[in-house]
């Protein structure tokens, strides 16, 4: 190998690996028992709260961080990111107060806004081609990764104690030095096209739609994994710990598909959407059915779905986004994806109830809105095929 195709290997590695924080948040739930046990005075709703709360600071920092990149630029933003993310992370390691905790996973949360929709946008500004394709495809499965390493990782320090499970965290500086020595500076496109006001309006309205597309699967998606646990034990087939191992089994597909995303696309193209969505929607009808075997296939399948659309997703946004608008449509799509991961219980107590009130009933609702995606997604594909073979006559 040589020194140019080195350097462009370091490059790729150091644009991927941001990505491994951004789903870690959530990842240090099996502390929460024992930190319960060690702030016996604070009320449980609050300390379930500190693997949550960063997704509130995540959608404002989201908005906020369009603009201080247009001040500071993209490489100095995702590197603040990083460091914020950082040192927010391990500090409940080093100071023991609930309060203090609390402000840290909030930081947390503003550090990885900053940087999450521009994970999406360096990819956009270095990449190009098929080779863009399947960057972005890798950087779906890098999320999955990261949130599966820290969840080895808590697992193992939790045997030192809960305060030792937040040094995965520190992980985020060496990634920021990384970042900042073998990725150039970036900038986005300025807007050369000439098309009308008319036709950017209609593409924004396309992309508000796909956020809230998006924010449906998100919602359904997190939904699998938040009441798969629930169905084992309500259907006497499983526990806790057996949810654990297919759910894992799941994030392990998600990160398979996400890394032959580009091959996946070559040989579908835009196919790869409602197979997505039909994969969600098998997983979601077979895993209620009440055999253990058909929870872990339908797991497995429904892995497939996620990373298929939202590379897709992204994808479509570089190549359409008007130049310059790349981050802020990034930005607006993932505050859809935030935005549906945190009303899912929510949403799914509530729909469920509409099919029975079980957690059982609670799959069929989720299957029902992928059928009606599915639905939407083809016929919006007739309707545009039907406008273009006009526009040809």
């Amino acid at each position: 190998m040589n020194k140019q195709n080195k350097l462009n290997l370091l490059t790729k590695i150091s644009v991927l690996s941001v990505s491994l924080i951004i789903t870690t948040g959530p990842a240090i739930s099996p502390l929460l028992p024992d930190i319960s046990n060690h702030y016996n005075n604070i009320p449980e709703a609050a300390i379930e709260s500190l693997s949550t709360v960063q997704q509130f600071s995540v959608v404002i920092s989201l908005i906020i961080a369009n603009f201080i990149s247009k001040k500071i630029g993209i490489k100095k933003t995702v590197i603040l990111g990083l460091l914020l993310a950082g040192f927010a992370g391990v500090t409940p390691f080093f100071i023991d107060n609930y309060y203090v905790i609390l402000i840290s996973r909030i930081v947390f949360g503003v550090g990885v806004g900053f940087f999450n929709s521009l994970a999406i946008t360096v990819i956009d500004l270095l990449y190009s081609g098929s080779e863009k394709t399947k960057l972005l495809g890798i950087r779906t499965s890098m999320e999955q990764l990261g949130y599966a390493l820290a969840s080895l990782m808590i697992g193992a320090l939790l045997l030192l104690g809960w305060r030792f499970g937040f040094l995965i965290y520190v992980w985020a500086i060496p990634i920021s030095f990384i970042f900042w020595k073998y990725v150039p500076e970036v900038q986005s496109k300025t807007d050369k096209n000439n098309s009308s006001n008319e036709s950017h309006g209609k593409k924004q309205i396309g992309f508000v739609f796909l956020a809230l597309f998006l924010m449906l699967v998100t919602l359904c998606d997190t939904g699998i994994n938040v009441e798969l646990p629930k169905l084992l034990v309500e259907q006497k087939i499983g526990t806790g710990t057996l949810s654990g191992i297919v759910i894992a089994m799941k994030t392990t597909m998600a990160m398979i598909v996400g890394i032959f995303f580009g091959k996946i696309y070559n040989l579908l193209h835009w196919w790869v959407v409602p197979s997505g969505i039909v994969a969600l929607l098998i997983g979601s009808l077979a895993i209620p059915q009440g055999h253990l075997w058909l929870v872990c296939l339908g797991s497995v399948i429904s892995g497939i779905g996620s990373p298929l659309i939202g590379a897709y997703s992204f994808k479509t946004i570089s190549e359409t986004a008007p130049s310059g608008k790349e981050n802020a449509i990034n930005t607006m799509v993932l505050i859809g994806f935030n935005a549906g991961s945190f009303v899912a219980p929510i949403a799914l107590t509530t729909g469920g109830n509409l099919f029975g009130g079980t957690v059982k009933s609670d799959f069929y609702f989720m299957a029902s809105i992928f059928a009606i995606l599915l639905v939407i997604v083809i016929s919006q594909k007739i309707i545009s095929r039907n406008q273009t073979h006009i526009k040809l006559i």
